[in-house]
């Protein structure tokens, strides 16, 4: 695996590792400020504030902006977890490494700070520092917005993009590895020279794991494909679903079988979701038991 070149020290309180191409002073700058003071600074935007995590924007001038990402815990046995293995933040830039490795893009990190290990029963803080990727938005605000700013794109870039993150999913799953949290907001999308680009983000939750069989695989297929685009359609799941499964080498019968259990998979979610809560979103929850519609029609053919 490859590893990404950084500077570490020890800075009061926390364990620092800079990447060898950055200027460290601009982080020290950064790391000076309280968190209080740090959020309310010109030129920091918070786009997130929840005690799992908060994510900070931080404007550059002539440089991509930086992303700053606070980790929490969801509970006090999360942060028990963190005693005796890695920080997420350390979990995090060790995954980017794990996609680069695989040639999968990712954004680019450019430090991360750990605690050192103390009491079990008190929060460890971590965080990790990313450069902002240029003109990259959340894979349902791309295709949902894709028609106008695009003024109807070809139907054929639509179905490269598809096509391209069944494979680019395929080749993490035939690495060994696998994204505990593959949600359309952590798949980035643009428009490259020579055609649709994608990145990963969100890697603290990239693992090894032996080659994921078919059960396995499709958790990972479940969260890619919750997509609610007005202009993405059954086929386009389809298309996403069969490269794939031709990407992992899946014979037709286990193409075939993959489809179904993912379908099975979003009834059954969109049905725990409903029986939660209610929801305002009634368009989206249509659109999704139409596609669920399909898939079991489409299953009952086949057999």
């Amino acid at each position: 695996m490859s590893r990404i070149k950084c500077v570490e020290r020890d800075v009061p309180g926390l364990r620092l590792a800079i990447a060898a191409d950055e200027d460290s002073t601009e982080i020290d700058s950064l790391l000076a400020l309280p968190l209080s003071e740090l959020r309310v600074r010109p030129g920091v935007e918070v786009l997130r504030d929840r005690e799992q995590a908060w994510v900070l924007r931080i404007e550059r001038p002539g440089r991509p902006a930086l992303y700053w990402k606070e980790f929490g815990a969801r509970d006090a046995f999360d942060d028990f977890k963190e005693f005796w293995r890695p920080s997420k933040a350390a979990r995090a830039w060790e995954g980017a490494e794990r996609l680069q490795a695989l040639g999968i893009a990712t954004a680019k990190p450019v430090a991360r700070g750990e605690a050192p290990r103390g009491n079990p029963f008190r929060h460890r803080r971590s965080f990790m520092v990313t450069e902002e990727i240029a003109d990259a938005e959340g894979l349902n605000e791309f295709l949902w917005y894709m028609p106008e700013r695009d003024s109807g794109p070809s139907a054929r870039w639509r179905h490269d993009l598809m096509r391209l993150i069944g494979r680019t999913v395929g080749r993490m799953h035939n690495g060994g590895f696998f994204h505990g949290d593959l949600r359309p907001s952590n798949t980035l999308c643009r428009h490259g020279k020579e055609g649709p680009e994608i990145f990963f983000i969100d890697t603290d939750r990239v693992l090894p794991r032996r080659l994921p069989g078919l059960r396995d695989a499709v958790h990972n297929l479940m969260q890619v494909s919750f997509f609610f685009a007005p202009n993405y359609s059954f086929t386009d799941r389809l298309r996403f679903l069969d490269a794939y499964a031709r990407e992992r080498g899946f014979d037709a019968v286990t193409r075939r079988r993959l489809i179904a259990w993912t379908a099975d998979w979003v009834y059954r979610r969109t049905r725990r979701r409903l029986a939660k809560r209610s929801t305002s979103r009634e368009k989206i929850l249509a659109q999704m038991h139409l596609f669920l519609e399909r898939m079991e029609r489409r299953r009952v053919t086949r057999r």
